[in-house]
């Protein structure tokens, strides 16, 4: 209850404190970033949190729309079609190449493969909303099914490859889910090489919806794999960087991801 009353009290001291805003430098996120300080343990003590807690992120998400939404809704139509321009190059532009430059410096600087650099993943979900989900020998966490691009393939190849191999089901891809570079997502393969992903995630259903039969491990890099309700999911071991990518997944679908 106190992080919703918090949220709409600094809600409306926002909307009050936009056109002063409007005459400034600042940004009303200033008034967010304040009133985290305040009812945050550091001094009031109101809230009680770790920034790598689920709430912060959920936080973080409507703090961002509503600040977009304010200091976008005082936009002309035509500045918007002046500024355009530089988020379209920006998402079309900008982010292939950054994946190419990581790509890039990961197999020269680092000295990985350049199947290694890259990974591609899926959040398939069935008819009845569940998810699959597949636990991994060398960890033991679980996670979307994936794995990397082998020489030759393309991304949608290498993603309906990779979930059958692991799980055994067959899948059609109807999306882009988003594109994530966690630096503390750093993984061991069971043959010693050391990597940290750079992932694209897609979003999925069964080839055939409803054909029968349960997802199968493949015993070499999982060893479960099963359709999981949302519900089930807090209770299973998983690396924090692929739990957010599960809940952006399931939250936000028509909203790429882009870390």
């Amino acid at each position: 209850m106190v992080p919703v009353l918090t949220f709409g009290v600094v809600l409306l001291i926002t909307v009050a404190l936009s056109g002063l805003a409007a005459r400034s430098v600042l940004s009303t996120a200033l008034v967010f970033l304040v009133a985290g300080a305040l009812v945050g343990p550091g001094i009031l003590g109101l809230i009680e949190v770790s920034p790598e807690g689920p709430l912060v992120s959920r936080l973080a998400d409507l703090a961002l729309f509503t600040v977009l939404f304010v200091d976008g809704g005082r936009l002309s139509l035509r500045e918007l079609h002046a500024g355009w321009r530089l988020s379209g190059r920006a998402l079309g532009l900008g982010m292939p190449l950054a994946l190419l430059l990581v790509a890039v410096a990961t197999h020269y600087l680092v000295g990985l493969d350049w199947t290694t650099s890259l990974l591609v993943g899926a959040a398939v979900r069935n008819s009845s909303g569940e998810l699959l989900l597949v636990r991994r020998i060398d960890d033991g966490n679980w996670e979307l099914p994936g794995g990397r691009i082998e020489v030759g393939e393309s991304v949608s190849e290498a993603v309906v490859r990779e979930v059958a191999e692991e799980s055994g089901i067959t899948i059609a891809l109807i999306g882009f889910a988003g594109v994530y570079s966690d630096p503390s997502h750093v993984l061991v393969d069971p043959g010693g090489s050391i990597h940290q992903q750079l992932a694209l995630c897609f979003h999925a259903v069964p080839a055939v919806p409803d054909a029968g039969g349960q997802p199968r491990p493949d015993g070499i890099e999982t060893n479960a794999a099963a359709w999981c309700a949302n519900a089930d999911m807090d209770d299973l071991r998983m690396h924090p960087a692929m739990r957010l990518r599960i809940d952006n997944a399931l939250r936000m679908p028509a909203q790429p991801y882009i870390e």
